[in-house]
């Protein structure tokens, strides 16, 4: 009598049960009596033939990316910003969405704010004040700094000076980063381009020429390291499309052969069928065969095969049209019995290869961080759904926007301190925080901005929101836009008494 499902696990259980009363009698210890018997209550950690096997041998956050690995994760980044819409959209959208970060000083002393805001507009506006290589201004900056943490995973930003002792910057890709090539003796806290400190914190960066030869070595003190930090103890972070590999490969190969289908079958469009058998019943090529044993052995073939081939088609009796002729229109051929034209009615793209594209993006979306609508086909939700999207993908920005921020905080100091340095900003006595500062990030992208401004203006009415809030949501200094509010009305006096008022 067979047993039931139930019995069967059943006995599968006693069998480790017993087994681990074995070990228990052997004198293995309770313990690894207890690890023996878990090993089977938890069926994920086990391999099995219904599913696919899962690798995963390395724990350790340091080594579980090799710097091989890395880097071709971040090899087809690249190529597929390169190539594929798609992903030039996975860097260029979330890159928009968090946009730029404009500072305003926060000392305390009105005068020293105004003094210290010129100051970093004088220093990071034009590109050659800002970079070394005269390519980007502040803003550029932040932009580079966005699209190589989502492209690459990484970037470097170090922190050098102009001919005037002012503040400069020089910008190093993830590629520029490394151990070099040809080392005898490699430092035993070099990891992947960076030195660890005791604690695993980076204590310093080696910079690598195109080639991977080595340029020099920088300290920690003089970089600015732009990274999400994602796992604490990896030296090195992994670009955000390292998910989506695999993803974006199999979709360019999917939409490859659909797009190469369709290409042949356009060009097949058209042929002519030819059926087993007439109406009469009858092989058509066993008639061929005795139409052709019985001509005459004085017709020759060649001449009669010629003849049909070369038929113009003008309408004489027994004329064959060639396909091409028959597409101009005003004429049309003749079939034989049992012939008839095909025409090609191709059904590609099938809905379950669009459905699997799509699946391909969602995916890629949602490893980055944001809603596929967000990042591929805004018009495809509404209603409730559209809120939570905006919500959500607010909160992604705030996030991102806190990390631009820590950079953005550092490289401020750098630059104030080196004007104090050089002498050309003077810190009144009493004021002890000469680096504070609040950065504005720009407007909120709405999609109903006439329901959004009322709110705002309703808020600020009421008292819940400040005037410096206010101008912030829209991207614009408090100080600024107040200073113009003046300017204005001192104008209008000033106009009104040209004008005889």
């Amino acid at each position: 009598m067979g047993q039931s499902g139930k019995a069967r696990r059943g006995k599968r259980g006693g069998r480790n049960r017993n087994a681990a009363a074995k070990l228990v009698a052997a004198g293995t210890g309770e313990k690894k009596a207890r690890l023996f018997k878990a090993l089977s209550n938890f069926d994920g950690a086990r391999t099995s033939e219904r599913r696919g096997r899962v690798r995963w041998d390395n724990l350790g956050a340091r080594d579980e990316v090799s710097p091989s690995d890395r880097v071709e994760l971040m090899k087809s980044a690249r190529w597929g910003e390169a190539n594929i819409g798609l992903v030039a959209r996975a860097i260029t959208g979330p890159s928009r969405l968090i946009g730029y970060l404009k500072p305003q000083a926060e000392t305390g002393d009105s005068e020293l704010d105004k003094r210290i805001e010129e100051i970093w507009q004088s220093r990071t506006e034009y590109a050659p004040a800002f970079d070394m290589a005269a390519g980007m201004n502040f803003e550029g900056w932040q932009d580079w700094v966005k699209r190589s943490k989502l492209r690459d995973g990484d970037a470097l930003t170090v922190l050098t000076e102009g001919p005037a002792k002012g503040s400069r910057v020089a910008m190093y890709e993830a590629h520029q980063v490394g151990d070099g090539k040809r080392q005898v003796s490699k430092p035993a806290n070099l990891s992947d381009g960076v030195f660890l400190d005791r604690f695993g914190g980076r204590a310093g960066f080696r910079l690598i020429d195109s080639k991977g030869e080595v340029m020099r070595s920088i300290p920690r003190e003089r970089a600015i390291y732009h990274a999400d930090e994602v796992r604490a103890g990896r030296p090195r972070q992994v670009s955000a499309l390292g998910h989506a590999v695999s993803n974006f490969k199999d979709l360019v190969e999917i939409l490859g052969y659909t797009k190469q289908a369709v290409k042949v079958a356009a060009l097949w469009a058209a042929w002519l069928e030819q059926s087993a058998t007439t109406d009469g019943e009858e092989d058509p090529g066993a008639d061929l065969k005795g139409f052709i044993d019985d001509l005459p052995e004085s017709v020759d073939l060649d001449e009669l095969t010629d003849a049909v081939e070369g038929a113009t088609g003008t309408g004489e009796e027994g004329a064959v049209l060639t396909l091409d002729q028959m597409i101009q229109g005003g004429r049309f051929q003749e079939f034989a019995p049992g012939q008839k034209l095909q025409t090609t009615n191709d059904s590609r793209p099938h809905p379950n290869t669009l459905g699997m594209l799509s699946w391909l993006v969602r995916d890629i979306a949602w490893g980055i961080g944001i809603a596929p609508e967000v990042l591929w086909d805004p018009g495809s939700i509404s209603g409730t759904g559209m809120r939570y999207t905006m919500a959500e993908t607010r909160r992604f920005v705030e996030v991102q926007q806190a990390a631009l921020k820590r950079d953005c905080q550092r490289l401020w100091m750098y630059v104030l301190a080196k004007e104090i340095k050089a002498g050309r900003l003077d810190i009144p006595g009493g004021v002890e925080k000469w680096w504070k500062a609040r950065w504005v990030p720009q407007a909120d992208m709405t999609i109903d901005r006439g329901r959004d401004g009322k709110l705002m203006v309703e808020l600020l009415k009421e008292g819940y929101m400040t005037e410096t809030d206010f101008w912030a949501s829209q991207g614009m200094d408090f100080e600024e836009q107040e200073r113009r509010k003046a300017w204005e009305a001192i104008r209008k006096i000033e106009i009104a008494a040209e004008m005889g008022g």
